[in-house]
């Protein structure tokens, strides 16, 4: 889903994401009228999560993207009731006429006895159903903001972000951040000079955004104190009202897609284009269909304007030239180590890439490689 910046929210055919950036409310509404995900006051998010119609599945699917993108988990999901909105009353109605229905069953004459077992425990599971949400309706719902148990796989390295001016742990903040582990350990490790010289950051500032999900291609994008790009992204902040006590994922989000946009400018550059080192059994997949290898500098920037991702930017450039490999199978952006192993793969505007075309790719690379070592 494409992000206007100035409108604060995501888009695509007929389904909108908005975003309220003061406090992270989200809503999105399929075909302008069948809203399924919003958020209370106090910040709870509930997504509807029903089937409603194959292209609504297809619209839940990528705010489920989005979400995940901003490192955000929804508090509750409703998967029964196909009415607008995201009301828990409703969803309680739509189980206990399946209860219903599932009694009626069970009481015909006739029933196998088997099958009437299933039906007392799906009856049972959607009995849990209900408390649940009755719990979640009556303790959170516009009271207080919903926490699940804390756990993080990565708690030593997230520490240190969460140690306020004092010297001791927030443990609060660092609880909360543990609902959703981050897979941002690469910024961890070497922390994030780039951001935090731009906004002169903090470990309560930094700990807000640490779940956004490319949050590393963001922090390596941030251009060079001295040259004109670096001004002219401190003015687009600026207009833009951006500044370290407000900064959130969505924010960041805000900051990759501009950065991408100007990355992915077509600037006419006489220069020789650099070709990458490929590994030779790499080579030999040029040949398949539905694959194109990126093998130039100049190819991958092409590939980032016309992804609208930021596989052009220099760290992407310099890892190829390191010896990493990049290339576009069935639509989607591979980048590749060395041995051929997949480092990261997404689609237009960061759009996930299919399980398949991922499983596809490792049997095609892993054939190839098998083939090259035989002839040699």
């Amino acid at each position: 889903m494409q992000l206007q910046t100035t409108l604060n929210q995501y888009i695509a055919s007929n389904n909108v994401v908005y975003v309220n950036p003061d406090n992270m409310g989200l809503s999105a509404v399929s075909y302008d009228w069948w809203t399924y995900l919003t958020t209370d006051k106090v910040g709870n998010l509930i997504f509807n999560n029903a089937n409603y119609s194959s292209s609504t599945n297809g619209h839940q699917s990528d705010t489920m993207d989005i979400l995940r993108r901003l490192g955000i988990v929804p508090a509750i999901m409703l998967t029964e009731t196909l009415r607008s909105g995201c009301s828990l009353d409703d969803e309680i109605d739509e189980i206990n006429t399946l209860i219903r229905d599932l009694e009626y069953e069970i009481n015909r004459k006739g029933t196998w006895r088997k099958t009437n077992a299933d039906r007392q425990n799906l009856i049972q599971q959607y009995r849990n159903n209900i408390n649940d949400i009755e719990l979640f309706r009556d303790n959170y719902w516009n009271k207080k903001l919903f926490k699940p148990k804390a756990d993080c796989q990565y708690k030593d390295k997230f520490k240190p972000f969460f140690i306020n001016d004092n010297g001791k742990l927030d443990t609060h903040g660092f609880a909360e951040f543990c609902r959703y582990p981050s897979t941002n350990t690469v910024a961890l490790e070497r922390g994030l000079p780039n951001l935090t010289a731009l906004f002169n950051l903090k470990n309560k500032h930094i700990r807000n955004i640490l779940n956004y999900q490319f949050l590393t291609d963001t922090e390596n994008m941030v251009p060079g104190i001295n040259t004109n790009e670096y001004v002219q992204l401190k003015n687009w902040l600026k207009r833009m009202k951006i500044n370290r006590e407000n900064i959130t994922p969505f924010y960041v989000d805000k900051i990759h897609e501009y950065l991408t946009a100007k990355m992915n400018r077509v600037d006419y550059k006489p220069s020789e284009p650099v070709q990458f080192p490929i590994q030779p059994f790499i080579k030999t997949l040029q040949n398949e269909p539905d694959l194109k290898l990126l093998d130039t500098d100049r190819k991958l920037r092409a590939e980032g304007r016309r992804q609208h991702h930021c596989i052009g930017s220099r760290e992407y450039i310099d890892g190829c030239i390191g010896g990493n490999h990049a290339l576009n199978y069935r639509g989607h952006t591979f980048y590749l180590n060395e041995q051929g192993e997949i480092l990261a793969a997404h689609g237009s505007r960061n759009s996930p890439t299919p399980w398949d075309y991922k499983e596809e790719l490792s049997d095609l690379i892993s054939h190839h490689r098998e083939l090259f070592l035989c002839v040699t």
